[in-house]
């Protein structure tokens, strides 16, 4: 079957997981993994450009668009959170797959990518190079205002609602650069009707910070594990600033190569034009290994 952006559903340990499908239901699989409380229409623009040979899965991750909310119980620490996709991955019995992952879903996808190594056929990372580390989070001032700010948010547990989608979507565009098209794809999966207007779908507890973040030891441990091709496209005017730390990641990786376009960090979103060639093409690359 050729899916053009139709709904995915899965129940896994009493978890509903939701997504939006593209391309041939039997070719390559591809998962793509969106970022921090955005959901599956982060990849609306840049899926329908790849190969039809494809079969490209957005997630919404858990806590995010459409996806189940964890339980009191439950923690969205990443080292949870991968666990919970590589029940995924084994749910859908692939036999090797491709990652393409944006922001904090790239984090994701190197844990995840390290622990299904044997599987994984190449991975794409949109303005990511791995997870927030605890000596990255110590270093930068401007990360610990941030966070400092979510949490007080989340303190008041409730969202707040916009009278109207106008005031939503002018809300999301206080935080992030978007273009109308991008903006629409995200909030209309992102938000819901309530009672007095609308507000957002996304668990508060993701607005709190990780109270465990990895050590850089381990992430560049994890980063060792990944045998196969690494494509990262950096946006220039995006998130990943030139780091030391991020340097040595780089030089981790064991197939790495790296890619430089205009645009901010939603550059796949916004332009998604401007990277589908080089995206179609790395994963083309890595099939027709995988093929041999």
């Amino acid at each position: 079957m050729i899916y053009q952006g139709e709904e995915w559903r899965f129940i896994i340990d009493g978890q509903e997981w939701r997504g939006r499908q593209w391309g041939d239901s039997n070719g390559f699989p591809i998962l793509a993994l969106p970022g921090w409380l955005d959901n599956a229409a982060s990849f609306d623009g840049l899926a329908p450009l790849l190969s039809k040979d494809f079969y490209i899965l957005a997630l919404d991750l858990l806590g995010q668009g459409l996806s189940s909310h964890l339980s009191a119980a439950e923690s969205y620490e990443m080292r949870f959170e991968v666990i919970g996709l590589e029940k995924v991955i084994r749910a859908l019995e692939w036999s090797h797959y491709a990652l393409l992952a944006h922001s904090r879903g790239g984090g994701l996808a190197v844990l995840l990518a390290a622990m299904t190594a044997p599987m994984l056929a190449g991975m794409v990372l949109l303005d990511s190079l791995g997870p927030l580390s605890a000596q990255m989070y110590e270093a930068s001032a401007a990360l610990k205002d941030f966070h400092l700010k979510m949490t007080a948010r989340s303190r008041n547990n409730q969202h707040t609602i916009y009278p109207s989608l106008a005031e939503a979507h002018a809300s999301r565009l206080k935080v992030n650069d978007l273009s109308p098209k991008a903006l629409e794809a995200l909030v209309s999966r992102g938000l819901k009707k309530v009672e007095g207007g609308y507000s957002w779908r996304f668990d508060l507890r993701l607005l709190q910070p990780s109270e465990h973040l990895l050590d850089e030891e381990v992430i560049l441990k994890c980063i060792a594990n990944i045998q196969c091709p690494v494509l990262l496209i950096r946006a220039k005017q995006g998130l990943l600033i030139q780091h030391p730390l991020l340097t040595q990641r780089k030089l981790h990786f064991k197939h790495f190569k790296e890619i430089n376009v205009d645009g901010g960090h939603y550059a796949h979103l916004n332009t998604p034009e401007n990277i589908a060639v080089d995206v179609d093409q790395f994963f083309l690359k890595v099939q027709n290994l995988c093929a041999k």
